[in-house]
């Protein structure tokens, strides 16, 4: 009998051993046929001639991953290595995304041009009042773009053109300039594509081979708390001076990602006996003190992200951190306090755009509302109860809240987002404004490549994607669907869902009390956030934010903080086997 379990262990064994190689073989294949498809169409239709440089570039980038990410993997595990393909997966497929984008796509006024348009514009209106100059260089950058994007149109219909006189009548003087002098697409720098692929490594190597996990568990504090509020000055100070995050080449705000997570994972395994306790009714000897770190953790990040007008970031960081507590706990007490926070923050946001009630008497219903559903959930105890502390505090938020909306600078601050949901809410209302179009421009180009897409799309390389405004980072959702269809977009959506699946089975398999299973899931649940974030914005379910698909779309910041993420989770899953972190950080009441 145990010679019959030794070879059935060692057959599966062997078989896990071949699955990693086949699958990868496999993920190498499907990017490779999606750069290949995009070189081919690039072709025949583009107007730029693509590099076959960029993908084989494509597709040695992801071979690196799959084959040195599994070398330093310190143990075999079947989760990490699936994780690590469909992320490669989605990598490969985002590539080969945006080299059909990079080489069928309008040009645009550089920075530089558009700065010596800004220059002549002030000297032609000097003595003009400020909000004039600015609305004229505004108009003058709109009409080059414009001008840019019929040249390319018209370049596109000549090429096409071109083409079809040859096939028909062959090549003559009239035509071929059309097509033997289409210029080369530059190909992008070599280290903005390596760069995610060092992320990736770095980051499995750290959490696998190394005490790197531990390190963070012993010193989240440091790292985790005050890394976050101190990246949050950083994020402030940087983003003011160069205008907020649209004349930024960095973002620093990115990596909050990473360092929140980690103070939420030492926050709730100090403080365990309190969030997880039968009744809840156990407190820390000093529960104000409790409340203004989770209150500093929540609601600074999100501060900044108002005050630099990041709106992406601010959802799917906030979102994240009330579903890793509704992980974490399994309880609607912490759900329904913090998604109260973010409700009030809503309300402030919107301040008189909302229509159908005064936003003092929304704010001060939804905290009657929610005192009386926590009392409620503690069945209205009051003795060493949870309930008094958190109501008190959310009730101090909300004031808090209300009175820094009431300030000049604050109200300057919310102009964007108001401006935003009143789109939303009617998004071919134009309301006699003359920048209806440029506001609306790429929500309503995002539907109509919806609606070309249709079923099955038009294949890489047959739709029009290029038209959507910044369709390599904040819409690259839509472009997918105008090209692979519903099918298509339904596939990656699929791919992102099992990868969350699998990402917080790891979690659960490094134990929901460990330091480890923490971060894990952390890092995941903000993958998630940062997904439905990005898909409800494209798709107009919720107000445009502007952020960036995980692992799919372009940006140097963004994608190479979601492989540091990535490389976290694998290298955690596929670590070596130790003692549970969270053992050492925890805080039992007096008495207890």
């Amino acid at each position: 009998m145990k010679a019959t379990d030794t070879t059935s262990r060692e057959g599966n064994d062997s078989r896990r051993a071949i699955s990693y190689p086949l699958n990868a073989l496999l993920v190498v294949l499907i990017t490779a046929t999606a750069n290949a498809a995009v070189w081919f169409a690039g072709r025949e239709g583009f107007v730029q001639v693509p590099s076959i440089i960029v993908p084989l570039r494509n597709v040695a980038i992801v071979s690196l991953i799959l084959l040195f990410g599994r070398f330093l993997m310190s143990q075999r595990d079947r989760r990490a290595e699936l994780f690590l393909l469909i992320a490669t997966l989605l990598f490969g497929l985002g590539l080969a995304m945006q080299f059909r984008l990079g080489h069928d796509a309008p040009r645009q006024l550089a920075g530089r041009e558009v700065e010596l348009v800004a220059d002549t514009v002030r000297f032609r209106m000097q003595g003009e009042p400020e909000d004039s100059i600015a609305a004229a260089i505004k108009a003058r950058v709109n009409g080059y773009n414009a001008s840019l994007r019929r040249d390319f149109d018209q370049g596109r219909i000549d090429v096409r053109l071109a083409r079809s006189l040859e096939e028909e009548y062959g090549a003559s003087d009239t035509t071929s300039p059309f097509l033997q002098g289409r210029s080369t697409a530059p190909t992008d720098s070599l280290i903005f594509r390596i760069l995610p692929l060092l992320a990736a490594l770095g980051g499995i190597f750290l959490f696998s081979r190394s005490r790197f996990a531990a390190t963070l568990a012993s010193q989240w504090r440091a790292v985790g708390l005050y890394g976050s509020l101190a990246l949050c000055a950083v994020t402030f100070l940087y983003l003011g001076s160069v205008g907020g995050i649209r004349g930024s080449s960095v973002s620093p705000q990115e990596l909050l990602k990473l360092s929140i997570p980690i103070a939420w994972a030492g926050l709730l395994l100090r403080y365990r006996n309190v969030f997880l306790g039968e009744s809840l009714a156990r407190m820390t000897d000093r529960p104000l003190v409790l409340w203004l770190y989770v209150l500093g953790l929540l609601a600074l990040p999100l501060l900044v992200f108002v005050a630099v007008r990041d709106f992406g970031q601010f959802l799917a960081i906030g979102l994240a951190q009330i579903l890793l507590l509704a992980w974490f706990t399994r309880s609607t007490l912490y759900v329904l306090l913090f998604g109260s926070g973010l409700t009030i923050a809503s309300i402030v946001l919107l301040g008189n755009s909302i229509e159908f009630a005064s936003p003092v008497l929304l704010i001060l219903l939804v905290l009657l509302l929610t005192v009386l559903a926590l009392a409620g959930l503690e069945r209205f105890a009051t003795r060493g109860a949870l309930w008094p502390t958190a109501s008190i505090v959310l009730v101090g938020f909300g004031l808090l809240a209300w009175v820094a909306s009431l300030l000049p600078v604050v109200q300057k601050m919310l102009e964007t987002p108001r401006a935003r949901f009143m789109l939303w809410a009617d998004l071919f209302a134009r309301h006699d404004n003359p920048n209806w179009w440029d506001n609306s421009r790429q929500v309503v180009e995002a539907l109509y490549a919806f609606d070309a897409g249709g079923v099955v799309g038009q294949g890489f390389g047959g739709g029009s994607p290029f038209l959507i405004p910044k369709s390599g980072s904040d819409f690259i959702f839509a472009a997918f669907v105008e090209e692979l269809g519903l099918l298509g977009g339904i596939l990656i959506l699929l791919a992102f869902l099992t990868l969350i699946i699998i990402g917080l089975r790891i979690a659960a398999d490094r134990d929901r009390g460990s330091f480890a299973g923490l971060l894990v899931a952390g890092y995941v649940l903000l993958i998630a956030s940062q997904t439905f974030v990005h898909v409800a914005g494209t798709m107009n379910v919720m107000p445009m934010t502007g952020i960036t698909l995980p692992l799919v779309s372009s940006g140097m910041s963004s994608i190479v903080v979601t492989w540091l993420l990535v490389g976290a989770i694998v290298g955690i899953a596929a670590g070596r086997e130790g003692r549970k972190e969270g053992d050492d950080f925890v805080v039992v009441s007096k008495g207890k």
